[in-house]
């Protein structure tokens, strides 16, 4: 997650969503007017850590399993006066998978991925709709001593990412690199 330093300290600490009390609040506050915004991610991540079991809003899941393969999963959260839900299926047969997301923005996601085309590699597809831009094709290698990772967005101009590692236990060197299409331009990080 990115932190826009442009944007005022209470704008970031409202977009981070962290949900504390009054005394909390005012302490952090106080440390984002003194250090600025790069601490708000850390901060973030403090209370993610210290809060990360605790629910405060209602959450309903129920999960059904067919002998089939198939398995339904129904969620809901009661956030405040609103009751969001979610409806997600999985179909699994041998080394295929195929996920299916209706989210309760309408939006629905579906992966489709084959495990072990040959030993160690996975391929994925995966789009959501009606997002045009979020369709994307991956493929996965490991190894025990090695990783590969790229995908290609399905678009007029796609960005290309490679991801690769290589290492033992002690020691492991690797690369992220992006190209857009579009544009031309490499951006590693």
């Amino acid at each position: 997650m990115k932190v826009d330093t442009k944007l005022n300290n209470e704008r970031v600490f409202r977009r981070l969503q962290i949900k504390v009390d009054d005394k909390t609040y005012s302490n952090l506050r106080c440390l984002l007017k003194t250090f600025g915004c790069g601490i708000a991610w850390f901060l973030h991540l403090s209370l993610y850590l210290l809060y990360k079991d605790y629910q405060g809003d209602q959450k309903l899941t129920i999960t059904t399993y067919s002998s089939t393969g198939v398995a339904i999963t129904t969620s809901g959260t009661n956030k405040g006066n609103w009751f969001v839900g979610d409806v997600a299926t999985q179909v699994k047969n041998k080394n295929f998978t195929v996920d299916i997301k209706v989210a309760y923005d309408s939006s629905i996601l579906t992966i489709f991925t084959y495990d072990e085309a040959t030993p160690g590699l996975k391929a994925i597809v995966s789009a959501k709709v009606p997002d045009q831009k979020s369709a994307k094709v991956e493929l996965q290698y490991l190894h025990p001593h090695a990783g590969i990772c790229t995908s290609v967005g399905l678009t007029t101009n796609p960005v290309v990412n490679f991801s690769g590692v290589i290492g033992t236990s002690v020691l492991a060197l690797g690369t992220d690199v992006s190209f857009d299409t579009e544009s031309g331009n490499f951006k590693n990080s």
